[in-house]
């Protein structure tokens, strides 16, 4: 049986959809990775020696909890992505788009953020949920108020 390869992926600072992107190929490699921790801590042949020092150990288990918050993430940025290959140039969106796309991706944080059982990940949603209804309060009023002649 063939099987793909699957290179890891860097998030981008300048690139709004390379956190998913990035996301995607960890949660790809979550097999993978599990079976080398493993076979890293059972020091099984070739995988013996991982240290600095003596007593140091190269490699940490990855936990459930650390999965599932990469999880949780990449699900929660999963319609960002969509939004963010939907409004790219070559599309040529409209404003109008614009702001239903931006409702539904409000919608979908407020969501998410009340289904999420992990804090952490809770307190992160919660955040760029803020900073969104922050952007869309300002596309929608005030000084960027379109106005009808």
């Amino acid at each position: 049986m063939l099987h793909e390869f699957i290179t890891p992926k860097l998030d981008v600072d300048t690139r709004w959809n390379s956190t998913w992107i990035m996301l995607d190929s960890l949660l790809r490699m979550k097999l993978p990775l599990n079976e080398l921790l493993r076979r890293i801590e059972l020091k099984e042949p070739p995988y013996t020696g991982f240290t600095f020092r003596p007593g140091d150990s190269l490699i940490k288990e990855i936990t459930k909890e650390s999965w599932a918050a990469a999880n949780t993430l990449y699900t929660f940025l999963e319609p960002i992505k969509e939004a963010t290959d939907m409004l790219s140039a070559s599309t040529y969106p409209t404003f109008g788009i614009l702001l239903l796309t931006n409702h539904v991706i409000k919608f979908h944080a407020v969501e998410t953020i009340e289904k999420s059982q992990d804090e952490h990940t809770k307190s992160l949603l919660t955040q760029l949920k803020g900073s969104w209804m922050t952007t869309h309060q300002n596309w929608t009023r005030g000084r960027h108020e379109l106005q009808l002649f």
